[in-house]
């Protein structure tokens, strides 16, 4: 309900008002974090949460994150007009992000990610830099621009007057900072708690291709055999084991039980999501 009504509310919004349907529409949203985390990547503490890409190139990096925001619903959510920080060939379609023009490197600075305001914690505001090409993430608000030395961190962004497609990281990272409460993060749940969040059974079923009919004690099952942990282990343990965790399921000649820190390159993660795609689509259409 949330989302419905933040959404109504911003095809009436003054651009000062955007910012704060934004971070509703994202805390309505949810697990959009947890969905990368569990479904194709990983976060590096040593970065403060930052994406990391799976390969060794700013081009596995932009080509990631462009593909991984296709393969989630919510990237689907901002389309309204007011939300064009860009021009209309990169801005959000109906199957979400555009794929890159290249696949090797970003095209102008005018690439767009996707507005996801499920964040909070400062620590997670992270910004990125790659061989000379930078990844902005400011209260979830996801950008892929080159370089630019003034407008590389938190900091600036906090504290720069900002111009142009800049304002709307600005007010989404302001608005975030000023939201008194905690949006929903698996990070303060036990595991108990976590296996009965839908967002994250939902995203294991697309990441572990779990039958989208499975629900009740049989996916209670499934999740605890996955997640055998117990709530301490899990506790202290479950984020540096995530990026441990194996696919459990063979894409074309890709073997059966690689890591996901083994994915390393473009054409193999592709495959991979677009598995997980198609579950997704065939969860939709059974619903």
């Amino acid at each position: 309900m949330e989302y419905e009504q933040a959404l109504e509310r911003v095809k009436a919004a003054t651009f000062s008002d955007i910012a704060d349907d934004a971070f509703s529409i994202g805390l309505a949203g949810g697990g959009i974090q947890e969905f990368l985390t569990l479904a194709a990547t990983y976060i590096q503490a040593s970065t403060k949460g930052c994406l990391l890409h799976c390969g060794t190139t700013a081009a596995h990096l932009v080509s990631t994150l462009s593909t991984l925001a296709q393969r989630h619903a919510n990237c689907r959510s901002l389309t309204e007009s007011a939300y064009r920080i860009t021009n209309t060939d990169t801005i959000l379609t109906a199957t979400g992000i555009p794929q890159l023009a290249t696949a090797t490197n970003i095209v102008g600075s005018s690439e767009l990610g996707c507005t996801l305001t499920t964040l909070k914690n400062t620590e997670s505001y992270v910004d990125g830099t790659t061989q000379g090409q930078t990844v902005y993430v400011a209260a979830g608000t996801i950008k892929l621009t080159s370089t630019d030395t003034n407008f590389n961190d938190m900091t600036t962004i906090a504290s720069q007057e900002p111009t142009d497609d800049r304002q709307l990281m600005k007010e989404a990272y302001t608005a975030a900072m000023r939201n008194k409460g905690d949006p929903p993060t698996f990070k303060t749940k036990s595991l108990s708690q976590i296996k009965q969040d839908s967002d994250f059974q939902n995203a294991a079923k697309l990441a572990y291709q779990i039958n989208p009919t499975v629900d009740g004690q049989a996916l209670s099952d499934k999740l605890n055999e996955l997640f055998p942990d117990s709530d301490g282990d899990f506790k202290t343990k479950y984020w540096q084991a995530a990026e441990k965790q194996t696919m459990p399921f063979k894409i074309g000649t890709h073997d059966a039980g690689k890591t996901l820190k083994q994915v390393d390159n473009t054409k193999e993660l592709s495959e991979i999501l677009s598995a997980i795609q198609l579950a997704s689509s065939r969860n939709g259409r059974e619903k």
